[in-house]
């Protein structure tokens, strides 16, 4: 009986829709909320998704940008972007210590802020 129930259970998760990679392809930032165009790695197409962001940082990821997608309720038209990454404009030097945070812009320019509230900005080279 037990084991019955456990694959009861284990077919209707498997009905919902877990979060997805997409690679992005368009972004509209004139809105309150920034809203995503993207495709994800499976096939399915987004439109109009929404991307949330940490409080206080706001970003215009480029287009090719990878991103996760977390569909609410399951459902991919209900699907809101959380995260994303472009290897090809993600700092790998200077290593990025533990406790530290590294901020970049498309054109060199790096914004460094330290656990005690320091800021330091440098250009090409940093």
């Amino acid at each position: 009986m037990i084991k019955d129930i456990d694959q009861r259970i284990g077919r209707a998760i498997g009905r919902i829709r877990q979060a997805f990679r997409v690679l992005l392809t368009g972004v509209d930032t004139s809105r309150p909320i920034i809203l995503v165009q993207a495709d994800g790695l499976a096939g399915e197409q987004l439109q109009a998704a929404e991307y949330f962001q940490h409080y206080g940082y706001t970003s215009n990821p480029p287009a090719g940008s990878q991103g996760v997608v977390l569909p609410i309720g399951g459902k991919t038209a209900h699907g809101i972007m959380i995260a994303t990454e472009h290897g090809s404009y993600r700092l790998k030097k200077p290593p990025v210590w533990r406790g530290r945070t590294l901020l970049r812009r498309r054109r060199p320019c790096v914004s460094e802020a330290w656990p005690c509230g320091r800021s330091e900005y440098s250009a090409p080279g940093y």
